[in-house]
């Protein structure tokens, strides 16, 4: 952990060049895998079939009933692995083939994830600001890791990198001969080990040891915006963590100390985070009434959030695109019903449920798509997404450019959010 991609890479990514034999190897592991994971699931069934055979009242000949009901749903994979299991010539890990078959419920709820507990930890760690790595955000490029940024005091910043360097190098691993993803995976480690980076910058190659250590990672980004006389506050978060709460907190108090009246919050790109979160935030901002309504799958009201009397009396503005999710919508449509706030640029990604984290009897945890939320007013957004108030994109030369990238002057959503705040 702690060596995080900036999340347009995985959108751009291409498929490593390799040999095909290895490809097939790959699509063959995996189907050995959710095989063997049926299996195993199926086995654990039967336990509980046993177990249940003794009473057949109440709840446990639901139980059974339900046993019979998963055995033959599963029973044509069990079937198929028989066949493999009298054939295959390798030997099976079954904790390998058990995690990917808990990975691949995504199939089934394109939201879910599994996590293993040493992931789950470690997640819970970084949320909390006490993350692991060298502390890059880093965007992809089809021969090198490209720096989007250098988070503040972190190992790689210890070390002298910069925003902007071009990793070509792991450990002597050619990026171009590895390929993006297991170049970024080379780079994250154990705390206290060294990997040494070889960085383009300009027209020089540097080398740089940097040792793998703590660092807090940094979700906000702030600066102040001087033009036609009006100091703007510029906010970016990058995601809603728990650790987002203080630093956005941080970010507004010194731009009001530097003599900033208005506010643009930059939610481009920002895939969303945790529920508390976001709640918090919104509770800093927003005056006494309703910040988010949850829903059951039956879209029947459960719960509503609501926020104090205190709200933060500025000038605001939003920035949003496609990838502007979750979290960040919640965030995005709250200002806008309190009418706190112009929303500028493009229409969001439209992701209007939530999840929940489930744990295992490994220690792991699965999440799983167990709620909707309705903003303080409006109606739920899932699969619509929030349409901006000014619609502006960027011009086509940057339009998949990782934002981190692209000059002010360039970014003409920027810099309309800006004539919008100084007129």
């Amino acid at each position: 952990m702690g060596f995080n991609n900036d999340i347009k890479s995985g959108t751009k990514n291409e498929e490593n060049s390799s040999a095909s034999a290895n490809s097939k190897k790959k699509i063959t592991e995996l189907k050995i895998s959710l095989l063997w994971t049926i299996f195993i699931v199926i086995l654990a069934v039967l336990v509980t079939f046993q177990t249940t055979f003794v009473v057949l009242t109440g709840k446990h000949k639901l139980e059974l009933n339900k046993a019979k009901e998963t055995v033959s749903k599963f029973s044509l994979l069990l079937e198929a692995y028989e066949l493999f299991e009298d054939n295959y010539v390798y030997d099976i890990d079954d904790e390998n083939l058990l995690n990917y078959m808990l990975y691949a419920f995504s199939a089934e709820d394109k939201y879910s994830s599994y996590m293993t507990p040493e992931e789950f930890k470690n997640m819970q760690l970084e949320s909390a600001g006490n993350a692991s790595g060298i502390g890059l955000y880093v965007a992809y490029a089809e021969d090198c890791i490209r720096v989007a940024h250098v988070m503040a005091d972190s190992p790689a910043d210890r070390a002298g990198m910069m925003s902007g360097d071009q990793i070509v190098a792991v450990d002597g691993n050619e990026v171009s001969e590895v390929g993006y993803d297991k170049a970024v995976n080379l780079v994250a480690g154990e705390e206290g080990t060294d990997v040494r980076l070889t960085v383009v910058r300009g027209e020089n190659t540097l080398e740089f040891a940097v040792t793998r250590g703590d660092y807090t990672p940094e979700t906000v980004i702030f600066n102040t915006i001087e033009e036609n006389g009006y100091k703007i506050g510029y906010i970016k978060i990058l995601q809603f963590d728990q650790i987002t709460v203080s630093q956005f907190k941080t970010a507004v108090e010194a731009l009001r100390a530097d003599g900033c009246e208005k506010l643009l919050f930059d939610l481009r790109d920002n895939l969303g985070g945790e529920l508390n979160a976001i709640v918090e935030i919104l509770d800093y901002l927003l005056p006494q009434g309703p910040i988010v309504r949850i829903l059951d799958s039956d879209k029947k009201e459960i719960q509503v959030y609501e926020s104090d009397k205190h709200e933060l009396d500025m000038q605001m503005a939003v920035l949003a695109n496609g990838n502007t999710a979750s979290a960040a919508e919640l965030f995005t449509s709250a200002l806008r019903d309190y009418e706190k706030a112009e929303i500028i640029g493009e229409k969001t990604y439209g992701k209007g449920c939530g999840q929940t984290y489930e744990r295992l009897s490994n220690g792991g945890y699965i999440s799983i798509t167990s709620f909707f939320y309705n903003p303080p007013f409006g109606e739920n957004y899932d699969g619509v997404g929030i349409y901006p108030d000014i619609e502006v994109e960027l011009p086509e030369e940057y339009k998949n450019e990782n934002l981190f990238f692209v000059p002010y002057e360039s970014d003409t959503q920027l810099k309309t959010a800006v004539a919008y705040l100084t007129k």
